[in-house]
């Protein structure tokens, strides 16, 4: 994924936005190897304000309100970021039917959707623990489907990574 990223931006001939550490990143254009790993933590470490807002509406329960937000920047989205978002969506559409409705089969169907759109954006993308989220959901609705889960609650949270500058 990382290699994509920073073909895409020689490609266009455009130096990534960088508003906290853009003198490192610009001086680093040169280093190969420094190259890579500074574009790729400033694109995580900078996530997009409402994506961050939409994850925190999740993991506090507010699905409907969650899932617009996802909608929204699914529609604003670059391609590559796309599948990912699309699962961020159909994820807060099935914790909603479950929370609010008491649906069951239709949601897990829906949750396994989204976890296979998660696959190529393992282990974290955008600041999500992807591979968290993956194994947390996966048996969670592998527990609903079962019926082994009587109240459905409490719900996974979607796991973030924690940034350490210094």
């Amino acid at each position: 994924m990382p290699v994509d990223f920073f073909q895409s931006y020689r490609s266009r001939n455009r130096t990534p936005f960088c508003p906290i550490v853009s003198y490192p990143c610009s001086q680093a254009v040169n280093l190969e190897g420094v190259t890579r790993s500074c574009y790729f933590e400033v694109r995580i470490n900078f996530m997009d304000s409402r994506l961050r807002e939409g994850i925190n509406l999740f993991n506090e329960g507010r699905f409907f309100e969650s899932h617009e937000v996802c909608e929204t920047l699914y529609r604003e989205a670059e391609e590559q970021d796309k599948p990912f978002l699309e699962g961020l969506v159909q994820l807060s559409a099935a914790c909603r039917m479950i929370a609010d409705f008491g649906e069951i089969k239709g949601p897990v169907k829906l949750i396994y959707q989204a976890l296979i759109r998660f696959e190529n954006y393992q282990p974290t993308y955008s600041g999500v623990k992807v591979a968290d989220l993956i194994t947390a959901m996966e048996s969670w609705a592998k527990e609903l489907e079962a019926g082994r889960i009587k109240d459905p609650k409490p719900i996974p949270r979607i796991p973030l990574r924690r940034f350490h500058f210094f």
